[in-house]
């Protein structure tokens, strides 16, 4: 005989603060369920987000302080990097919220703190041709591997 509570969704089980995680909920024979496409998608679009926010932000620094200098002190070449590096901040705030509600705030910080040591020293080299030093290659080289790690362990 069925009752009227076996027809609920299985959400309405989990409690409240459980029903948006869906990594390791029972599934079948008590195995954790694979994650959700969906979920994994947007996990990708918030680390992309966060990768091409910093890269907007610190492309618009680097040609407003090249061009700033050039042009001897001309404000109005300034407006559009501050076009530039606002959209970059919208990208970064999207982000970090998306991140924010899939990941561990932690993991968004150290993908941040990767893009910049990543994305930096590649833009000086393409804009200034200027040979990064030792320091910076280190960087680059920690950069690289704390923003893996902060995603794939």
């Amino acid at each position: 005989m069925w009752r009227a509570h076996d027809l609920q969704a299985p959400d309405a089980e989990k409690p409240i603060a459980n029903r948006n995680s869906d990594a390791g909920s029972p599934g079948c024979l008590g195995w954790p369920e694979p994650q959700r496409p969906m979920n994994l998608i947007l996990k990708i679009v918030a680390v992309a987000a966060i990768f091409l926010g910093e890269a907007l932000s610190i492309f618009a620094e680097l040609i407003a302080s090249r061009q700033f200098g050039k042009a001897g002190g001309d404000l109005a070449m300034l407006l559009p990097m501050f076009l530039l590096i606002s959209f970059g901040g919208i990208l970064l705030v999207f982000g970090y919220a998306l991140g924010y509600m899939r990941l561990n705030i932690w993991i968004i910080v150290a993908i941040s703190v990767g893009a910049i040591l990543i994305v930096e020293p590649i833009l000086t080299l393409l804009l200034f041709r200027e040979v990064p030093t030792t320091g910076s290659l280190i960087g680059l080289m920690f950069g690289a591997i704390g923003t893996l790690a902060a995603i794939f362990l």
